[in-house]
């Protein structure tokens, strides 16, 4: 077997591998043999088949395979060996002779040609003890503060069934009955629903306001609730059972008359050491300024990992931006092309430029992981495969023993591409993580609804990407 790479120029070259006969003819006669033992053919006990026969029903194909698997070994072995850095994966050459003869009473010497787009040496800058990069400094308000602990407390607090009157941020239990005009029609439909008084359109909202339980109104279905359409009405509110094909659904008017048959409303925890227990832990707080400083840590911390996210998504923008890195641009074209069978010319050049800056980022990202001497290990993979399955589990309440979590986790391990989307997660955490310390924050004071404002623009600019 003879194998060479002829440079084209400095981010594409040529590698030709001549496979001889003497490189797969053993190989050949090895799985001729194997298919004729298992072969059952009519006429034939099975193993009992003539090679002969095998080979003229099966041979062409098993030759086929063969050549396949020496060639695709050949060229693994030598991009290994060589240790040529590659962009995206060898793509046949233009000049390759068109189809191939797979003459099994004739074996002959093959020669492929593959094209490869050389990765090019990238130097970064913009990463150093000398770069500043400005970092979001989140203000927590008073106000904010005052409406976390508000919100803590209707969480441990406890629901009540009042007789009196209805107020704002009740549930309200409504029997109500079909009108005929002003009376209830007969034999018109019946129904109970339950709705939040805050959730009802002004005209309804005023009117219950002012009534208690046991108090009865007229309203229409239709306008009872803000911004609910048909099929949320007859499901919800009239609760109108699904019909089987070919029955009639029932004709329902939109005029009621309904009784409030209860109220359901929350009670707040009261702000003492139970509450301060169930909401922070045991013993961790134990006045109202504690709660308030506990809280007020809590939204720094999850706020400042925001801004350090946000300023790591502004640092790789940059690097991308400013980092000069040639790449073979018609190369990868031609090799999404091929590997993007539904990929058509006009997605092709809008999606092209995103990713080619993809491309220069998972350059820079490997520059930078050799630089900070960064490595990530298959058992790092494997600890944070491990951790997400266990977390998916976890969200559905589910317990997982070793056996259950060693046969999912076998299953992922055989998924080469959540495999690699592992690495590169990891592999990025932690190259972010070394820019951080590494270069210059500056930060910026900002309130957390400007703040807010500008996730969501970064948020919605990536979508549109």
């Amino acid at each position: 077997m003879n194998i060479e790479k002829k440079s084209v120029d400095n981010l594409n070259a040529t590698i030709s591998i001549n496979i001889s006969k003497d490189d797969y003819q053993s190989k050949f006669k090895s799985e001729l043999s194997k298919t004729a033992a298992k072969a059952q053919m009519k006429g034939f006990r099975k193993g009992k088949t003539p090679l002969s026969v095998v080979k003229k029903m099966y041979g062409k194909s098993i030759l086929a395979e063969v050549v396949n698997n020496t060639l695709q070994t050949a060229l693994s072995d030598y991009l290994k060996s060589e240790e040529l850095d590659i962009l995206g994966q060898p793509i046949p050459s233009d000049d390759q002779e068109g189809d191939l003869d797979f003459d099994v009473n004739n074996l002959i010497d093959y020669e492929f040609k593959f094209d490869v787009g050389i990765a090019p040496k990238v130097e970064v800058l913009g990463v150093s003890d000398k770069d500043t990069y400005k970092i979001d400094k989140i203000t927590i308000a008073d106000k904010t503060i005052d409406e976390e602990i508000e919100n803590a407390l209707k969480r441990h607090g406890e629901q009540s069934h009042p007789d009196g009157e209805v107020l704002a941020g009740d549930i309200i239990k409504i029997q109500a009955e079909e009108l005929d005009g002003k009376k209830p029609k007969e034999n018109g439909w019946a129904t109970e629903f339950s709705v939040l008084v805050d959730s009802l359109t002004s005209k309804y909202n005023k009117k219950v306001l002012k009534m208690s339980k046991g108090d009865s109104f007229s309203f229409d279905v239709n306008e009872l609730e803000k911004d609910k359409g048909e099929d949320y009405i007859r499901k919800y509110l009239l609760n109108v059972p699904k019909t089987e094909e070919g029955e009639e659904e029932p004709v329902i008017g939109n005029m009621f008359t309904g009784k409030i048959i209860d109220i359901a409303r929350l009670v707040k925890a009261e702000m003492n050491q139970e509450f301060y227990d169930k909401n922070f832990g045991q013993g961790t707080v134990s006045s109202e300024k504690e709660a308030r400083e506990k809280v007020e840590e809590g939204l720094s911390a999850h706020y400042q990992n925001q801004a350090l996210q946000l300023m790591y998504r502004d640092i790789m923008d940059k690097l991308v931006a400013d980092t000069k890195v040639e790449l073979p641009e018609a190369f990868l074209r031609k090799w999404l092309q091929m590997t993007n069978e539904n990929l058509s010319d006009e997605d092709l050049d809008r999606e092209f430029p995103s990713f080619l800056d993809n491309m220069k980022w998972t350059l820079i990202k490997s520059e930078l992981a050799k630089k900070f001497e960064i490595e990530v290990t298959p058992e790092d993979i494997r600890e944070a495969m491990t951790a997400k399955v266990r977390n998916y589990f976890g969200q559905y309440g589910q317990q997982m023993d070793d056996a259950m979590l060693n046969e999912v986790m076998g299953k992922m391990f055989q998924n080469q591409e959540e495999v690699n989307k592992t690495y590169e997660e990891l592999q990025a955490g932690r190259v972010f993580k070394k820019i951080g310390e590494t270069i210059k924050q500056k930060e910026v004071k900002i309130s957390i609804d400007d703040f807010n404002a500008k996730v969501k623009a970064v948020n919605e600019k990536q979508r549109a990407q």
